[in-house]
């Protein structure tokens, strides 16, 4: 694990020789450096875990495909809970697609700069839906 930017990425004590081989990037990827981004991958695990974590509707909600917004670049679906709806689509193609008119608001997406107009290339987003 590439913890920070000192010697052997802060793994050992900079004297000893680690088993594995550390990565030569270690200064500018590590987790003190993830933790500093507010925009790192590690920060994005972060508030898709506290998503999942505190609504219950992601966690054991019932589950249905939302079939009419499907096709061969998107998968969407519905977790349903007590009145509590969420849409989750997900673009699965390399390529940017036109959104589909949802009524719901974005609560997370997997890109920084997201619209409503479109989908990026395997771009995800998660909305409340207000039906």
């Amino acid at each position: 694990m590439l913890w920070s930017n000192l010697p052997n990425a802060g793994f050992c004590d900079k004297n000893a020789k680690p088993w594995l081989p550390i990565a030569e990037n270690y200064p500018q990827i590590n987790v003190e450096t993830q933790k500093a981004d507010a925009n790192s991958q590690y920060n994005f695990y972060k508030k898709i875990l506290f998503l999942r974590n505190h609504t219950p509707a992601l966690q054991k909600g019932q589950l249905e495909i939302a079939e009419s917004l499907c096709n061969q670049k998107v998968f969407a679906f519905y977790r349903i809970l007590e009145g509590h709806k969420y849409l989750i689509v997900l673009n699965m193609s390399k390529s940017s697609i036109e959104s589909p008119t949802i009524n719901g608001e974005v609560i997370l997406s997997t890109h920084l700069k997201t619209n409503r107009k479109s989908f990026q290339a395997y771009e995800g987003k998660v909305f409340l839906m207000n039906d």
